[in-house]
């Protein structure tokens, strides 16, 4: 919630439940939108119902719980092509 909440535009991926206490993941991406168009969202979550919803928030994509290494690894080239920060010697994971 603090995270949402006091969120400053300085990540480029994020991934993020869709079932959380207090707010869920949807309403979260929806409130990032307004600070930060340019972050990567990417939704991890046990509840497939919400996957077409990502599109609302201009997500990467919806990776289902357990999630496979493969499914990650997708979803992380995808982001990093968006992003075109292919050239970057790193990314931070917090």
């Amino acid at each position: 919630m603090k995270f949402y909440s006091n969120y400053e535009a300085s990540f480029d991926i994020i991934f993020t439940d869709i079932e959380m206490p207090y707010m869920n993941g949807l309403d979260a991406a929806k409130k990032i939108r307004e600070f930060d168009k340019k972050v990567q969202i990417i939704f991890v979550s046990k509840a497939a119902q919400y996957a077409v919803r990502g599109y609302e928030v201009d997500a990467v994509g919806y990776a289902l719980k357990p999630v496979s290494f493969f499914t990650v690894s997708e979803l992380l080239n995808k982001a990093i092509k968006k992003l075109s920060i292919l050239e970057d010697d790193y990314i931070v994971f917090l």
